[in-house]
Parts: C-alpha cells; sequence; structure tokens
C-alpha cells in the first residue's frame, strides 16, 4: 500500500467514526422520547370558525380570494406585527391598466405601453392601507404614491 492510499484509508476511518459518534450521541436520550412529550391543544377561539385566523375578506369569492391572498402573503411577509386576523378587503377590483406598471409607475422606469390586466386591492391593517396592483403572484407591486 502507498502512502497516499494509507492517509486516504485512515480519513474514511475517521470520517465514518466522528459520524457513528454523532449518530449515538444524537440518539442516546439527549432528545426528549416521545413518551415525555405532551401536546397541548390550541383553544379554538372561533367557536369552530376558521375566520378568526384568516382575513376579513368581506364577500370575495373563492377565485377572488385566491388573488387577495397572494397580496396578504405579500403584506406579512414584508410587515413586522401584522397578523391576518387584522387585515381587511377594503376593496378589490378586476382591471386594465393602461401600461405594464399597473397605473403604478416608478420614477426613471419604462414600462411596456399595452393594455394590461390585473387587478387591485386595497387592504387595511393597524389603521394603515395598501394598495397592491397584481397581475398574478410574480407580478407584485405595493403602489405607493
Amino acid at each position: 500500500m502507498t502512502r497516499e492510499n494509507i492517509n486516504l484509508t485512515l480519513a474514511v476511518i475517521v470520517i465514518v467514526g466522528f459520524m457513528v459518534f454523532i449518530f449515538f450521541s444524537l440518539s442516546s436520550g439527549t432528545i426528549a422520547d416521545e413518551e415525555t412529550l405532551t401536546p397541548t391543544p390550541i383553544q379554538d377561539k372561533t367557536n369552530g370558525d376558521s375566520a378568526g385566523f384568516n382575513p376579513n375578506y368581506g364577500d370575495l369569492t373563492e377565485e377572488q380570494i385566491k388573488i387577495v391572498d397572494i397580496a396578504v402573503g405579500n403584506l406579512l411577509n414584508n410587515s413586522e406585527g401584522i397578523t391576518p386576523p387584522m387585515i381587511s378587503v377594503i376593496n378589490f377590483e378586476e382591471k386594465e391598466f393602461s401600461d405594464a406598471s399597473l397605473g403604478c409607475p416608478q420614477e426613471g422606469m419604462s414600462y411596456a405601453q399595452v393594455i394590461t390586466p390585473g387587478y387591485q386591492v386595497i387592504l387595511e391593517a393597524q389603521g394603515n392601507e395598501y394598495d397592491y396592483r397584481l397581475t398574478d403572484e410574480k407580478n407584485i407591486i405595493l403602489c405607493e404614491k
């Protein structure tokens, strides 16, 4: 055996030994066993109605709710301290925007000058209104005028 083969063999033995050590140390009782875990049920304060966990959609259809949820997700991802029950839909409107800016052009940007079908979703949370424009889940703009 060459010196390189011996070094490679030793390296493999050390790595395998380390992996065995890690496996046994993780399974040696340092993590709580299944029998010791006691689940705590979530208290349903909505009397079985899941509306307490969702935004206030008003009278929107299921299809409209799917579109609104894109804006709600954006708001939740970009705002601290806001939870879904704090959000209300103020306005939902299907629109044809005059260009690809969706009626909310950014300074210094140029947009395709084509009629662009989309939606305007106005949400309210904690006393603030959020004006979202979107065509789909990949093209969403928070319009801050």
